[in-house]
């Protein structure tokens, strides 16, 4: 399913609103629009936790490993689109509804990126483990750079790149706080349902204010 992005396609530019980025405006803004629409955006990223966590706990449980690896991987490919999608609705000031998280603008493209990606930081983690890291790191706004702007799988992949490589002084602290709040989220399921939407709206902020733009609220 298609739908006009919440932010339209700009010329490529240099980004000089990166210096403003703070990891804490980030988070205090995140907080407000969750508690601004909170049953929307709680229930809507809970439901892609858990069809996550029944594919891992099926292969967990081996009643049918091979089922629960495909439904995690479908799971994990298609879950930034929406997650995408979501997190540029915010930031334009548009309250998501459930519906937003069923919604794939630019949907086959961004399947593509989601594998490609994938197969790059897995071939970088065997390599030597640093490597799939910096990939991580590079490419992690693909899907709202493809969502945002309609791009390609490529183009996707190369404007994160541009983006976090040329801004990695104000970004890898977004980074790093993701991973944390990652981490504070594998203690209880309840921890991710909080988390999730919270590393999504800040990647949002993160993401549209190192374009060049200002986000609402």
């Amino acid at each position: 399913m298609n739908e006009t992005p919440a932010f339209q396609p700009y010329p490529s530019q240099t980004y000089a609103q990166a210096d403003r980025l703070t990891v804490g405006q980030a988070l205090t803004w995140s907080w407000r629009r969750i508690a601004d629409n909170p049953a929307p955006l709680l229930v809507g990223f809970a439901i892609w936790t858990v069809l996550t966590g029944v594919g891992a706990s099926v292969s967990y449980l081996g009643t049918d490993s091979d089922s629960g690896g495909i439904i995690t991987a479908i799971a994990m490919i298609l879950s930034p689109i929406p997650f995408a999608h979501v997190g540029l609705l915010t930031a334009a000031g548009r309250k998501a509804q459930i519906r937003d998280f069923f919604t794939f603008p630019n949907l086959w493209p961004m399947v593509l990126a989601g594998i490609l990606t994938g197969i790059l930081q897995t071939i970088g983690f065997v390599l030597l483990i640093i490597p799939g890291v910096i990939l991580v790191y590079l490419w992690y706004f693909t899907q709202l750079a493809g969502v945002d702007r309609g791009l390609g799988a490529t183009d996707a992949m190369r404007e994160s790149w541009r983006i976090l490589y040329d801004n990695a002084s104000a970004l890898v602290p977004f980074a790093l706080m993701g991973v944390l709040l990652g981490f504070a989220g594998l203690v209880t399921v309840l921890g991710w349902v909080l988390t999730t939407p919270l590393v999504v709206l800040m990647s949002a902020y993160a993401y549209v204010t190192a374009t060049g733009r200002t986000v609402v609220g």
